[in-house]
């Protein structure tokens, strides 16, 4: 089982810590504001969520939504990024629309959902209303055809599809980084694969795996698995 050695230092070297004194900063001045918001959600504690979600991305908790996708750009994008993310969020809660990159974020309607009543009725199935409210606009921000409302039971429109992610990794630049990198030493991957070691680098973590092409990525730990052999 051949395996190269991953340092998880370097997959983190550009989390600093003045990323994330200015994400600090910028949750400090979002807490202090007075402003009403388009979400039924009370500013003080979203704003002591993201704190927590600034200093541990992995906190980023979907619970029972089948948001997947969403939640594991977001915990990506919050290590690589924090200040952009920490941004991202109070921006939406302010405003109710975002955006990342070039894209534009809006929750369609769950900015009218009570979020207290969902808690209520599914219990610790509903996040906490800070990755609810970011969890699920972006994912609602991508539906044209059906309607995502936050809820276990929404199916259809709360999948991701692999082309969306990895447009919201190119309006990061978290996936350029290792687009660029491929093409430099010539070896391109397929798309999946690609979004698949962002998140892993983003991550500090390593990718198990049967493709021997994941080793041209050289800021991803690869473990080769090799296939049993038949009986």
């Amino acid at each position: 089982m051949p395996q190269r050695p991953f340092d998880g230092a370097r997959a983190t070297a550009h989390r600093t810590r003045r990323d994330l004194d200015d994400a600090r900063a910028v949750l400090d001045d979002f807490a202090a504001r007075r402003a009403p918001s388009p979400w039924r959600a009370d500013r003080a504690a979203v704003a002591r969520r993201l704190r927590d979600l600034v200093d541990r991305p992995d906190l980023v908790q979907q619970r029972r939504l089948n948001v997947c996708g969403p939640a594991a750009f977001l915990r990506a994008w919050a290590r690589h990024d924090p200040a952009a993310f920490a941004r991202f969020a109070t921006t939406l809660y302010d405003t109710g629309r975002a955006a990342i990159g070039e894209l534009a974020i809006a929750p369609g309607p769950l900015t009218d959902t009570d979020h207290a009543a969902l808690a209520d009725r599914h219990g610790r199935g509903i996040p906490e209303p800070a990755d609810w409210m970011i969890l699920g606009a972006l994912r609602a921000s991508e539906n044209r055809l059906t309607t995502f409302r936050g809820r276990p039971e929404d199916a259809l429109s709360a999948m991701t599809f692999p082309s969306e992610l990895v447009r919201w990794l190119r309006a990061t630049g978290l996936y350029a980084d290792i687009v660029s990198e491929l093409r430099a030493a010539g070896t391109p991957l397929p798309a999946n694969d690609i979004w698949i070691a962002t998140a892993a680098a983003r991550h500090g973590a390593a990718v198990l795996t049967y493709d021997e092409h994941f080793r041209a990525i050289a800021r991803v730990g690869v473990t080769i698995l090799t296939p049993a052999a038949p009986r």
